[in-house]
């Protein structure tokens, strides 16, 4: 090592200074390192060579040749009486003689080159890169005007810091998002949300979500494990080409439950293009990720708001993209997801609010003479456009479809029909398989909206209520009325006395 600039023919700076510890155990610093060109004196005569790896060292007092390294490139060192020498491949190469102060000085002298390389370095606390350790490696620009309003002159420095490059290093930035596509199907997103805190009243830890980019239209499954995504993926490309549309690309991140060979070949059979994100980039998949936010933070609402239990969280899920669907913003002013998905309007005041008590009505077949015909429950989704709601009954912790509703607060029925079968009770384990559906079922078909189960009974009986007033004030007078013949022959006799029972 040397504190001569002069010496250096070639010279390459250190990425940070290194610390070179002197006897007192003080530390000076190394800020690089080069070629020095030298003459040696072997058996009396100078022969030429060149010193690799000199560090520039601009604190040290003296040149000092390092024993240690020497014998790394395959040298012998032999130090006999005053003299010493290095050898390598039975040649002496250099000789030194003892000094007074126990030091050998070899018999070398430096051969400076006519354009000595550039080592543009000050003092070791003149170093831009020492005091952007020292101010605990904040940026260097900023470091410098800070020295320079000081009084403190330092040397540029473009040299990366290792130590920043552990601590701060950024992700490279993201191109412009190519052009949005202009029509229905044309791309589809799809990304898994879960594992959930708990399990659904149907057993789901997973819902996937599938969006139409274009439309906005979601369709939601809910799943035990995020192996039943195939399932889910065929019955989604069913429903799409059943609604006439041709699904052309699919996004997804490059999780195992979109990556594999059963997906893969579905949606090659189809003839879909397949694109995949990056490993840990969600930013390339940013569309469905913030469309799972965007449902579970409407889920997580509804569900505290009432203060309804976690386990309903399908069906909370489940009820948002119901909504969303319907009333969700698109690219098409006045016109909602649904609309452009479907081709269908849909009317808003049909709309309840998730949670709220109501009372289903208890259908003659499932009811004695006496038994009440209301039970209470919840309000907790929806049944196709107008075929019925889902109603969460709290003691027997399951759910029912009803078409026969009244809402707390509300003083009329529902604009359900009242005709045909009125109320379908749900066993638990086919209550999610509506509305967190798995397989389909011959009893259990969704529509090509969110999962949700249809009633047998139709439901284009709108405006039954007012048929049945109108049908009342047309009812003839009562006191014109005579008996039927068959009773001609019989005497009704009204006893007063207790009931015998």
């Amino acid at each position: 090592m040397t504190s001569y600039r002069k010496y250096f023919l070639g010279f390459k700076e250190f990425p940070s200074p290194k610390p070179v510890y002197v006897g007192n155990n003080n530390a000076i610093m190394a800020y690089g390192q080069g070629t020095v060109n030298v003459d040696m004196k072997v058996n009396g005569k100078w022969v030429s060579n060149h010193l690799s790896e000199v560090w520039y060292v601009p604190d040290v007092s003296r040149n000092l040749f390092s024993v240690s390294q020497t014998l790394a490139k395959g040298f012998v060192f032999r130090a006999e009486g005053n003299e010493c020498s290095f050898t390598r491949d039975g040649h002496v190469r250099l000789r030194g003689i003892r000094t007074v102060n126990g030091l050998y000085a070899l018999k070398m002298r430096v051969v400076c080159p006519e354009v000595p390389a550039e080592v543009c370095f000050a003092s070791a606390d003149q170093s831009l890169q020492l005091w952007h350790e020292i101010l605990c490696h904040q940026n260097k620009t900023y470091v410098k005007e800070f020295l320079d309003q000081r009084g403190i002159e330092v040397c540029e420095s473009k040299v990366s810091c290792e130590g920043c490059l552990y601590g701060k290093q950024q992700r490279g930035r993201f191109h412009e998002r190519p052009s949005r596509p202009i029509v229905t199907e044309a791309l589809i997103h799809a990304d898994v949300c879960g594992p959930m805190q708990e399990i659904s009243i149907g057993g789901s830890r997973y819902f996937v979500c599938f969006k139409d980019v274009f439309s906005r239209f979601r369709r939601v499954f809910f799943m035990e494990s995020k192996s039943e995504v195939s399932n889910c993926l065929k019955v989604f490309l069913s429903e799409a080409k059943t609604a006439g549309h041709t699904i052309k690309e699919f996004l997804s991140d490059g999780g195992g439950e979109f990556k594999n060979s059963q997906v893969c070949g579905m949606l090659q059979s189809c003839g879909i293009n397949i694109r995949y994100s990056m490993p840990y980039t969600p930013e390339q998949n940013g569309a469905p990720e913030r469309e799972n936010r965007t449902i579970v933070e409407a889920a997580r609402s509804i569900l505290h708001h009432k203060g309804l239990p976690l386990k309903l969280w399908a069906e909370a899920v489940n009820t948002a993209v119901y909504v969303l669907n319907r009333t969700g913003p698109t690219r098409e002013k006045e016109k909602t997801p649904i609309e452009l998905w479907s081709a269908s309007s849909f009317n808003v005041r049909y709309l309840k609010v998730f949670g709220t008590k109501c009372f289903v009505h208890v259908p003659k077949q499932r009811r004695q003479k006496l038994d009440p015909k209301s039970v209470a429950g919840f309000f907790v989704g929806y049944c196709g456009e107008k075929d019925g709601y889902r109603v969460w009954l709290k003691k027997q912790n399951k759910i029912i479809l009803s078409r026969d509703v009244i809402f707390e607060n509300e003083a009329s029925y529902s604009v359900i029909a009242q005709n045909g079968k009125s109320c379908s009770v749900v066993n638990e384990p086919s209550v999610d398989h509506g509305s967190e559906i798995e397989l389909i079922r011959s009893s259990d078909v969704p529509d090509s909206d969110v999962c949700q189960e249809i009633g047998e009974a139709s439901c284009d009986a709108i405006g039954s209520k007012e048929s049945s007033d109108e049908q009342e004030r047309n009812l003839r007078d009562r006191s014109m009325l005579k008996k039927p013949a068959r009773y001609d022959n019989c005497v009704l006799l009204a006893e007063h006395a207790e009931p015998d029972t």
